[in-house]
């Protein structure tokens, strides 16, 4: 059931109008039916529980719509569904990334390419939380597994036209950067959060880095996975914060490092502890396959 509590937090995607329901109803979560944007009269539906502000209407570019059409296929992604054994990269990227974030409660957030729920589920005691991602898969698969009183409302859209109320948000998080397939669409994300955070609001970057392995071995910063032939990005230090000119920089640094011998640890959890331990050594640091950022709106009050 989507919550007209999150209504207000999104706009259409055409003109940035509000959005209403289009019948008064005494209920205050909709499974399936309609809104439309007040100002154009654009409608968006309601199904299954999830707001779809995509529609027919797919993402602009090639890349995105060849990753879309894998997520949403017959062999979809299935990081983060519960019952798939997470792999000790996952386990030291989520840690490092939710220490990062910090407690949820009290906080409006945004989390963009929620997939099947990796995040979603952890930050699930948020005020609100608006999980956003462009495969209606996935989005299913996250509603089927969040726990009961979960303030979340799920939202189909593509970043490159989602458009949000402005100063609404209290923490962004977005895992998707490292597959958006142009510098103009990370553009469009970045100044989506911006305008969405409030001042002084944070955001949670989580991109591939380019790090000193690749380096050694003259890897290129971006390709397509061999795997899928999906696009991705990695990123330096510098190419990061070069993209997040519209935010003030609190820390940058690699994590999950893939230490020598790491395979013989015994289990998952004991090699994300030591991946861990590995990524506040300065130097050993520069091998983790993570960049995360933690930036910020700047406040003119302060």
């Amino acid at each position: 059931m989507f919550s007209l509590r999150f209504l207000n937090l999104v706009r259409c995607t055409k003109d940035g109008g509000a959005l209403e329901t289009v019948s008064v109803s005494a209920s205050e979560t909709i499974s399936n039916g309609k809104v439309r944007c007040r100002q154009c009269g654009r409608f968006y539906r309601i199904w299954d529980g999830i707001l779809d502000l995509l529609g027919e209407d797919g993402p602009q570019d090639a890349d995105s719509r060849h990753e879309l059409e894998l997520r949403d296929g017959s062999e979809p992604i299935l990081r983060g569904v519960q019952g798939t054994p997470p792999s000790w990269r996952d386990v030291a990227e989520v840690d490092s990334t939710l220490r990062e974030i910090g407690s949820p409660e009290g906080k409006t957030i945004l989390e963009l390419g929620c997939g099947p729920g990796i995040y979603t589920r952890r930050l699930a005691t948020a005020d609100r939380l608006l999980a956003v991602d462009f495969s209606i898969t996935a989005l299913r698969r996250n509603l089927a597994q969040l726990p009961a009183g979960a303030r979340v409302g799920l939202v189909r859209a593509d970043v490159g036209t989602l458009r949000l109320t402005p100063n609404a948000f209290d923490l962004a998080l977005t895992t998707l950067y490292s597959n958006l397939p142009t510098a103009e669409l990370r553009r469009a994300c970045n100044r989506t959060v911006a305008a969405a955070l409030r001042p002084g609001g944070r955001y949670v970057v989580s991109a591939h880095h380019q790090d000193q392995r690749r380096i050694l071995k003259k890897l290129p910063e971006s390709g397509y996975y061999a795997e899928g032939g999906i696009f991705y990005q990695c990123f330096t230090p510098n190419s990061l914060k070069a993209d997040l000119t519209d935010f003030r920089i609190e820390g940058m640094r690699p994590i999950c490092v893939e230490v020598p011998f790491i395979s013989r640890v015994p289990n998952d959890r004991l090699r994300a502890w030591v991946a861990r331990q590995a990524a506040a050594l300065p130097g050993v640091n520069r091998f983790g396959s993570i960049l995360i950022a933690a930036v910020a709106k700047p406040d003119p009050a302060r």
